[in-house]
């Protein structure tokens, strides 16, 4: 496994977390026994949770996470940045790769 494929791996499992931690807060029990529909309403809360964390940071230099739930969202965030850092590192490998293919080879004095 790639180093980027366990990184969307780690972002779907802290999803998941988020999930469950917020099917709790509104009263639903546990995510993972509820309906088709149930899940959509708790994923779209979810995301907008994931959402506003992310603009909130944005905002603000450093917010501590003290509640489960920014403490995840927090997480959340971290592994989204490591996976576009990752993006970022095999776009300039790629770039870098194809300048040495376009490259004249080097001559040999004689």
């Amino acid at each position: 496994m790639s180093k980027r494929e366990l990184l969307f791996t780690l972002k779907t499992k802290k999803f998941d977390q988020i999930c469950a931690l917020v099917a709790h807060e509104l009263g639903y029990g546990e995510f993972a026994a509820m309906n088709r529909e149930m899940r959509a309403q708790v994923e779209m809360e979810a995301r907008h949770y994931v959402k506003e964390w992310e603009e909130t940071t944005e905002l603000r230099a450093v917010i501590r996470p003290m509640t489960p739930l920014r403490r995840l969202l927090n997480q959340y965030q971290d592994i989204c940045d490591r996976i576009l850092d990752e993006n970022d590192i095999e776009s300039g490998l790629w770039a870098y790769r194809m300048g040495l293919k376009r490259r004249a080879p080097l001559r040999q004095a004689q």
